[in-house]
């Protein structure tokens, strides 16, 4: 039985019937076993930048549904994703001299992403920097990488972006209660920690897998 003084019970309190999407989003977020059904059904009339990365993690199968699960798991998926960097050689010097050994074909991937990345939102210059670049080069290898009966095709750069963009702001701002997509690089309050970086990184090569899984089941 739910305590009257438990979080849940305390801001369940303080919503009126009439109370906004983003209140009744915060509210399903902190239930302990949120349907799939009532997600996706509270997703659909806008999500605040506050609860946006984390209801794209939990729609896509990659954060779980259930409360008690969600922080152990993402660290989980988090120190899986840095270990598939070792693996691959793709850390911040990427491309490493072991991934300049590898076959032809792995540098034929790279060799098309390359081709691709200068062209992804010419306009959006924090994807243009020196921290956001690697980031998405490392991911989209490591996807076809992972990923070889689907690859890496043009079009990628562009689907990933947005993905992206969301998990730097979540991270960047995350007590904001705005639900306006806005050039990243007005939105960002400081510099992200090495930490926060890595989590962003993950979070977006584990979401984009899913959604990229999922078109190409259908």
């Amino acid at each position: 039985m739910t305590s009257p003084y438990s979080p849940r019970s305390c801001l369940q309190s303080q919503i009126p019937d009439a109370a906004c999407q983003r209140e009744r989003m915060d509210f399903l977020l902190i239930q302990e076993s949120p349907t799939i059904t009532d997600l996706k059904m509270h997703a659909w009339k806008g999500c605040s930048m506050k609860s946006r990365g984390k209801v794209w993690r939990m729609l896509l199968g990659y954060e779980p549904l259930r409360y008690s699960e969600r922080m152990s798991i993402l660290k989980e998926r988090r120190l899986e994703y840095k270990n598939l960097q070792s693996v691959f050689g793709a850390h911040s010097d990427f491309p490493s001299n072991l991934i300049m050994r590898q076959s032809e074909e792995s540098q034929a991937i790279l060799r098309q992403i390359d081709i691709d990345l200068p062209r992804t939102h010419p306009g959006e210059n924090l994807l243009h920097s020196s921290a956001v670049t690697p980031i998405l080069r490392r991911i989209l290898y490591l996807f076809a990488k992972l990923h070889p009966d689907v690859g890496y095709v043009q079009g990628m750069n562009e689907i990933i972006v947005p993905v992206l963009l969301v998990f730097i702001m979540e991270q960047a701002n995350p007590g904001s209660k705005s639900t306006e997509i806005v050039p990243a690089q007005k939105r960002l309050e400081g510099p992200l920690s090495d930490d926060q970086m890595l989590d962003l990184e993950a979070d977006t090569y584990w979401t984009f897998s899913k959604l990229i899984e999922r078109v190409s089941d259908i």
